[in-house]
């Protein structure tokens, strides 16, 4: 089941990049030959019916509904789940975390106080990333999205403060700060979440 949802992201990913270039190339063709209805039109309606399909499987086949309104499109990155398998990974993503993500995070993970409350703001309080808050009810993918984009991209109207690190981190670093937060979990959380987020 694992790698039929692996299989259908892929599929998915591939095919909507395949479909980006086609209506760019067919854009192109039309600004330079116009629209034949009767030849055009069929293609556009398979080509748009088939990425439908391959989205409505994977909607089907996952557990973070969120993330499949923002496509995957980078291949390179479908390498979930994230392990802490890595020494130098874990090293690394200390020192990403201590940079970025401490001040709110607090350095031993442990989340601001009564972090299920709001602060002076009105704003949610940042829950602890060590095992005993929410963190791991979600897979990697969405928890790379988080930190790379901030909840503005996932969350409508939103106005927290936590915001993206993308244009700071690198993707390899957001994966090294996951694998960081991954050390401080007990092992049959991590093991639940190895699973849940293939």
């Amino acid at each position: 089941m694992q790698s039929f949802k692996v299989f259908t992201k892929r599929i998915y990913a591939i095919f909507y990049v395949l479909y980006n270039l086609w209506l760019v190339s067919a854009f192109l063709i039309f600004l330079s030959e116009g629209f034949n209805f009767s030849q055009d039109l069929p293609w556009f309606f398979l080509f748009t019916t088939i990425l439908f399909i391959a989205w409505l499987i994977k909607f089907l086949s996952t557990n973070d509904k969120k993330i499949l309104f923002y496509a995957d499109i980078a291949l390179a990155h479908s390498h979930y789940p994230i392990t802490r398998d890595s020494l130098e990974a874990i090293k690394n993503g200390k020192i990403l975390y201590n940079q970025y993500c401490a001040s709110c995070h607090q350095p031993n993970l442990a989340g601001a106080a009564n972090w299920q409350g709001l602060d002076e703001d009105g704003h949610r309080k940042a829950p602890p990333l060590n095992g005993t808050g929410h963190t791991w009810h979600h897979t990697d993918e969405l928890l790379h999205r988080m930190i790379k984009y901030g909840f503005a991209k996932l969350i409508k109207n939103y106005e927290g403060k936590m915001m993206g690190f993308g244009y700071k981190i690198s993707d390899e670093g957001i994966d090294n700060i996951l694998s960081y937060i991954k050390s401080y979990w007990k092992d049959d959380i991590y093991e639940y979440h190895l699973e849940m987020s293939k």
